[in-house]
């Protein structure tokens, strides 16, 4: 995936986090990095979205699967491989990492628009502990370490013109396509 930017999506939306109590707890460079990045990353998604939508999947989880035998359909669309999941209790799509591995996971694309934060291990560590809850879902479903994730899911809805989509951001992001996903992921991938 790396921040691929089929077509631009921004519709003059922007997604700022330096009002939110995040931004005081980062250091200015990563706090920059990252304001920069969020809505880089969104606009990159929409080509999955609007493939789960084609297939009429639940959800599609950002992650790379190996099929490993696993009863799923693999096919591929514009050079990527797909992972479709179907079951009588939920319909998924993800990635087929057997195809080729794709950077689909939020900080795994950050490190290639920031790499600085490779070379710099305390800029690292010091950033880590603060955005690690408000990035991750098993924390950023408290009230109060929402602000990112709730500003996520309003710029995805705004750059997909579909209110019904929800953005889960995690570790291992979702994109759910109705409530069924929604229900999915916070059961079943609540720590991912």
């Amino acid at each position: 995936m790396g921040l691929r930017r089929i077509k631009s999506y921004n519709m003059n939306k922007d997604l700022t986090i330096r009002d939110l109590p995040i931004a005081e707890k980062l250091t200015p460079t990563f706090c920059d990095a990252l304001e920069q990045f969020l809505p880089q990353w969104l606009d990159s998604l929409v080509p999955y979205y609007e493939e789960a939508k084609t297939q009429g999947v639940d959800l599609f989880r950002l992650v790379d699967c190996m099929p490993c035998g696993a009863h799923c359909k693999l096919y591929d669309k514009d050079g990527i491989g797909y992972y479709l999941d179907d079951h009588p209790y939920i319909k998924q799509l993800s990635f087929n990492s057997d195809y080729k591995y794709i950077n689909c996971y939020w900080y795994e694309c950050f490190r290639e628009f920031y790499p600085r934060i490779e070379d710099d291990w305390r800029e690292r560590i010091d950033n880590f502990i603060v955005y690690n809850s408000y990035m991750h879902s098993p924390w950023n479903l408290k009230e109060g370490y929402n602000c990112v994730a709730k500003r996520v899911d309003e710029y995805f809805k705004a750059i997909t013109k579909d209110p019904d989509v929800t953005f889960i951001l995690s570790g291992t992001s979702s994109i759910c396509l109705n409530q069924r996903g929604i229900n999915w992921v916070s059961y079943h991938y609540k720590l991912s």
